[in-house]
């Protein structure tokens, strides 16, 4: 038997807790002093300040590469999930990991081929 589960959505929540010391803060007297404070990180993205998760990103660029659906059919789907994704947010979304991957295959062949030109078509 081959059974089909539809894709759906999760919202990862990141709870980053800020610890200040008690005791500075006591004794702060009107004084202008800088009371010290920790924040744990938040994980690791594949593009910095972006909300999307491995597994988004993975399954937008599937979608678009190798399905060959256009970024506009693919908010559609979102859409049709009550997911909220501008076609904008897609394409800056692309743009950025298409950018981060040419910079990492540049980088990774500098050393071997020093005199080669690279020519990219967007």
């Amino acid at each position: 038997m081959l059974k089909f589960i539809p894709a759906r959505f999760e919202v990862e929540e990141h709870r980053r807790h800020v610890y200040t010391c008690r005791e500075c803060a006591k004794h702060d007297d009107g004084i202008d002093i800088k009371i010290p404070f920790i924040r744990a990180a938040m994980p690791n993205t594949l593009i910095p300040g972006s909300f999307t998760t491995p597994e988004l990103v993975a399954a937008i660029i599937n979608a678009k590469y190798v399905c060959a659906m256009p970024l506009a059919r693919q908010q559609q789907e979102f859409e049709r999930y009550n997911v909220a994704i501008s076609r904008q947010d897609d394409v800056q979304l692309v743009t950025a990991l298409r950018r981060r991957l040419l910079f990492a295959s540049l980088s990774a062949d500098a050393g071997n081929h020093a005199h080669s030109r690279y020519f990219t078509w967007g």
